[in-house]
C-alpha cells in the first residue's frame, strides 16, 4: 500500500496533490477538534506533537468505491483518510458513529478496544469528560464509564497490521514512535435512519404531512384531536410499505404481456419536466428513490401517453392496474404502445408485477464482506 500511495513518511502525506489536510486535537471539556489547515501549517502542529490526517485522497477513490459497494452503503459515506501520530501522544477513550477498518503503514501503535455497554449502537458520538445528550439518555443502559472497561482487549498494530472497529465501541489508542496508518471511517446510516427515510418520501406524496406544524404540543382538545388523527393516518401509511419498495429485485427477463397485473411501487414518481404543444410530446421523468442513490430515467413520449402516465403517477403505493386500465385511461393507444409503456415503468421502478419476484439473488454475509 506504501509503494501504492507513495508514502511513508509525514512529508510525503503533506506533498500529496488535491487531498484536505486536517490538525486533529483535544480541545475545551475534552472535545476532539479537527480543524482544515494548509500542508505548511499542518507541518508546524505536527512538529508540536499534534496528530494530522488527510482525506479526499484521489489515490484512493476506487478503494472507497470498493468499500461501498461491498457494504451496500452510499459512495460518500466512506471516506479513506491518513493519520501522522507522534509517539506517546494518547487519543483518549471515546466512541465514534462510524465503523472503522485501519491499517498501519509505519511505526508501532497500540490499540484498546471494548464493547459499549453504556449505550450500544449509539446516535450521539461521546467521551468521558462531556456532558452526555439528553437524546442520548433515552438508550443508555448504565451510568457513562471513566476508564476503559475492564474487557478492553489490547492490540498492538506493526506495519500491515489491519484492525476493525466496530461502529460505537470503546477505543483509545497511544503511538510508540513516528505512525502512519490508513483509516476506512464509514459513518453508515442506521437502521432508524433508513426507515425513516423510507417514511419521508411516503408522507411527502400527502399535503396533509407538508403543512406547517404551528402549536403542534398545544395543551388544549384541538391538539390532542389533530395528533390522534395524525397517528391513525400514520398506521394507514406504514401498513401500505412494501419492503420490495426498498429491496429491488431485477425486472422479469419475460416483456410484459397483455393478462398481466401491476401494482404501484412506492419510493418513486413521475415528474412531467415539459410539454411541447407545436411537437404534441413531452418529456417525462422517471424517479426511484433508493436508499443509496436515486435513479433518474428520461423519456421523450406522444402526449398521447399523457393520461396513462398520470393515471399511474396519481395512484397510492399498491394499487392494482394493468393493461385494460392504461387503454381505458389512454384509448388512443394500442396494444402494442401500452406495453412498451409498461415495460418502461417497470424497468424504471414505477411499477412492479404482483406476486413475488422470479428471483432472488443469494445475500453475501457481512461477516464475509468485512472478513
Amino acid at each position: 500500500m506504501i509503494d501504492t500511495l507513495g508514502v511513508g513518511s509525514v512529508d510525503d502525506l503533506l506533498a500529496l496533490r488535491d487531498s484536505e489536510v486536517f490538525v486533529w486535537c483535544i480541545g475545551p471539556e475534552a472535545r476532539t477538534v479537527a480543524a482544515p489547515v494548509s500542508a505548511r501549517v499542518a507541518r508546524t502542529f505536527y512538529d508540536a506533537s499534534m496528530t494530522i490526517y488527510t482525506r479526499k485522497v484521489p489515490a484512493f477513490v476506487d478503494h472507497e468505491q470498493s468499500v461501498a459497494e461491498a457494504l451496500g452503503i452510499p459512495r460518500a459515506l466512506v471516506s479513506c483518510e491518513l493519520f501522522c501520530n507522534r509517539p506517546g501522544i494518547l487519543t483518549s477513550m471515546h466512541f465514534d458513529l462510524s465503523d472503522v477498518i485501519t491499517i498501519q503503514l509505519t511505526g508501532r501503535k497500540t490499540w484498546r478496544i471494548a464493547p459499549n455497554e453504556f449505550s450500544p449502537n449509539p446516535i450521539d458520538g461521546w467521551a468521558p469528560g462531556n456532558a452526555v445528550p439528553a437524546e442520548t439518555h433515552a438508550y443508555t443502559r448504565t451510568a457513562p464509564p471513566t476508564e476503559m472497561p475492564a474487557n478492553a482487549t489490547t492490540y498492538e498494530l506493526v506495519p500491515g497490521s489491519v484492525l476493525y472497529v466496530p461502529r460505537g465501541y470503546w477505543h483509545e489508542t497511544v503511538p510508540h514512535e513516528d505512525s502512519l496508518s490508513v483509516h476506512f471511517v464509514i459513518p453508515a446510516p442506521t437502521r432508524l435512519d433508513a426507515i425513516l427515510g423510507v417514511l419521508q418520501t411516503e408522507l411527502s406524496r400527502d399535503e396533509r404531512w407538508r403543512q406547517p406544524a404551528y402549536r403542534f404540543d398545544a395543551a388544549d382538545a384541538a391538539t390532542l384531536t389533530r395528533l390522534a388523527d395524525d397517528y391513525a393516518a400514520l398506521h394507514e401509511v406504514i401498513g401500505r410499505l412494501d419492503p420490495r419498495d426498498v429491496v429491488r429485485f431485477p425486472p422479469p427477463d419475460q416483456p410484459p404481456t397483455p393478462d398481466l397485473d401491476y401494482v404501484r411501487c412506492g419510493r418513486s414518481a413521475i415528474g412531467i419536466e415539459r410539454i411541447d404543444a407545436d411537437h404534441a410530446t413531452a418529456e417525462i421523468t422517471l424517479i426511484a428513490y433508493s436508499f443509496r442513490d436515486t435513479r433518474t430515467t428520461t423519456l421523450n413520449v406522444g402526449d398521447k401517453y399523457l393520461p396513462a402516465l398520470a393515471l399511474v403517477k396519481n395512484l397510492s403505493p399498491g394499487a392494482a392496474i394493468d393493461l385494460g386500465d392504461l387503454r381505458t385511461t389512454a384509448p388512443t393507444l394500442t396494444e402494442a404502445e401500452t406495453l412498451v409503456l409498461l415495460a418502461q415503468l417497470e424497468k424504471a421502478y414505477i411499477v412492479r408485477r404482483a406476486g413475488a419476484p422470479d428471483r432472488v439473488p443469494a445475500a453475501q454475509p457481512l461477516e464475509a464482506i468485512l472478513g
